[in-house]
Parts: C-alpha cells; sequence; structure tokens
C-alpha cells in the first residue's frame, strides 16, 4: 500500500512572503508588508504606499561610513478622516533587508542606493 499526502504549498509572491515571515521570526497573524527592494538617491524622497491610504515618504542620506540614514515619514487617513503623521529613522547598508513597525504594520524592504 502507497499512501500519498499533499499540501497546497504557496507559490509566487505568497511563497516569497512565507519565507520571509519564517526568516524573520514574523508571526502569520501579524500585519506585515513587504515593499521588495526600494531603490534610492541621495537626499531624493521617494514615495511608496503601504495600502490602505498609508504612504511613506523614505528620504537616504549618505553616511561617511558609507551607510544610509533614511528617514521615513508615514501619513495615514482614520475613519474619522484626520491624519496620522509618524517620522522615524534607520541606519543600514545598501543591499540589507529590513523590518520596521510603522504604526502597528511591519515593513520589510531591502533599501539600494542608485549609483550617480
Amino acid at each position: 500500500m502507497l499512501s500519498v499526502s499533499c499540501s497546497k504549498s504557496p507559490v509566487g509572491a505568497a511563497a516569497h512572503e512565507t519565507r520571509l515571515r519564517q526568516q524573520l521570526s514574523i508571526p502569520a497573524n501579524r500585519p506585515f508588508k513587504d515593499l521588495g527592494v526600494v531603490e534610492l538617491a541621495a537626499q531624493t524622497p521617494r514615495e511608496v504606499s503601504l495600502g490602505t491610504g498609508r504612504i511613506c515618504l523614505l528620504t537616504p542620506t549618505v553616511l561617511t561610513d558609507g551607510n544610509l540614514l533614511i528617514n521615513l515619514a508615514s501619513e495615514a487617513k482614520t475613519a474619522e478622516g484626520k491624519t496620522l503623521s509618524t517620522h522615524s529613522r534607520i541606519t543600514v547598508r545598501s543591499g540589507q533587508q529590513c523590518v520596521l513597525s510603522i504604526d502597528g504594520l511591519l515593513v520589510g524592504f531591502t533599501p539600494k542606493l542608485k549609483a550617480e
């Protein structure tokens, strides 16, 4: 007798998110947005969507050691129509994947500095 069991494995973007969640120990029930590779130019704001009316501006500064200091400014509209703003910053290397929390949403991305 041969017994076979199959399960539906996620493919494509779903598989990528599943692997990323496992790699970074992010629980399946935690809201998470993976932006992938985000190309940035020094001192130039880059707007990215966080979904459901939420945006984030990423503005990188190249530090003397070659790392990037990225200023993040996010905005979201409440159900009452008010705008909530959040500001934070992170220091990373170009090409280094990072995850941070913005208003309760975990956001993952890999900054890539454009060559000038």
